[in-house]
Order: C-alpha cells, then sequence, then structure tokens
C-alpha cells in the first residue's frame, strides 16, 4: 500500500470512530433523559438543555415549547403533576 493510500485509510478509519463515538454520545444522552424524566428530575433533564435562546423541546401530544423559560416551565413537574408539589 502506498503512503497516499495509508493517509486515505486513515482518514476513512477517523471518520468512522469519530461517527461511532457521536453515535454512543447520543445514546448515552438519551439514556440519561429516559432516566431524569423517569424520577421526575427536573434540574437535571434541564441540565442536558442548552441555555440559548432559540432552545426549544417538542413533546407528542402536549405541544413544543419555545425558548428557555418555556423549557423550563415544560419539566416544572410540580405545574403538570400536582402532586409532585407535596
Amino acid at each position: 500500500m502506498k503512503a497516499n493510500e495509508l493517509e486515505a485509510k486513515v482518514i476513512e478509519l477517523e471518520s468512522r470512530i469519530q461517527a461511532t463515538e457521536d453515535i454512543e454520545a447520543i445514546k448515552k444522552l438519551q439514556r440519561a433523559y429516559s432516566y431524569y424524566v423517569e424520577h421526575f428530575e427536573s434540574d437535571q433533564i434541564l441540565g442536558l438543555f442548552s441555555h440559548s435562546p432559540d432552545v426549544s423541546v417538542e413533546i407528542n401530544d402536549i405541544g413544543e415549547f419555545k425558548g428557555w423559560e418555556a423549557v423550563k416551565d415544560c419539566y416544572d413537574f410540580s405545574i403538570h403533576c400536582p402532586l409532585m408539589a407535596e
């Protein structure tokens, strides 16, 4: 194998490794989100979101929440689950 072929192969493998690492990071984020939602851990859920002004979340059958304050309200379980406030 020539040097340029080896270099191309290394670049391809680096790209595949990066894609695999990205997929695993997404899976880890999904598991964390699911765990925090299941255990009603609002602060932890909010820690997974960007604080940028254009942040949004859409939840089926509930709606879309645009902006940081709306996202915070979305995960305020004391609003949506009154028993959580007690």
